[in-house]
């Protein structure tokens, strides 16, 4: 089994499996995430790296994990004006029931 060099944040250079690995997408274009448990101290250590780089981890073992949904957007004011018009609604809890 291929094994990986990589660097934990407390030990430093650390070599494991390459199935010990795991590659996502991030929302960043152009990057990845590279996470790991360190086998030294055992802490969960993930870092950023190209794309280019993502691909060899995969093709050297490495397991693809999907990318995590992105983040809504905070709420705004017309969604909050939105919110309290709905709240004052007698029907709120009917109309929240069927959503």
């Amino acid at each position: 089994m291929r094994r990986l060099r990589l660097r934990c944040a407390d030990c430093g250079e650390v070599t494991l499996p390459a199935s010990e690995v795991s590659v996502s997408g991030t929302a960043e274009p152009g990057r990845v995430n590279c996470s790991f448990r360190c086998p030294v101290c055992g802490g969960a250590c993930e870092q950023g790296c190209d794309v280019a780089t993502g691909r060899l981890l995969l093709l050297g073992g490495a397991r693809a994990k999907p990318a995590a949904a992105p983040a809504p957007p905070p709420l705004g004011l017309a969604d909050l004006v939105l919110l309290r018009e709905l709240l004052n609604r007698p029907d709120f809890v009917e109309i929240m029931g069927r959503a």
